[in-house]
């Protein structure tokens, strides 16, 4: 699959009781989503490191490779 970058802009949320500016928040969603794979009720990891996100699909035991 061809690599597809995306820009989207960084929200303030509106929750925690601060300052609208104090807590980033970050919504995705599109077709596009569901092209690469990600679907409406799956559960995904979210691995964190210095400016990088990376989300990955939580394989079900029904979808994973037995060896």
């Amino acid at each position: 699959m061809p690599k597809k970058e995306k820009q989207v802009l960084l929200q303030p949320s509106p929750h925690y009781g601060m300052p609208a500016n104090g807590i980033p928040m970050l919504k995705i969603s599109g077709k596009w989503l569901k092209e690469y794979g990600f679907n409406a009720g799956d559960l995904v990891n979210i691995t964190v490191r210095e400016e990088l996100l990376i989300i990955q699909p939580v394989k079900k035991p029904d979808d994973q490779e037995w060896k």
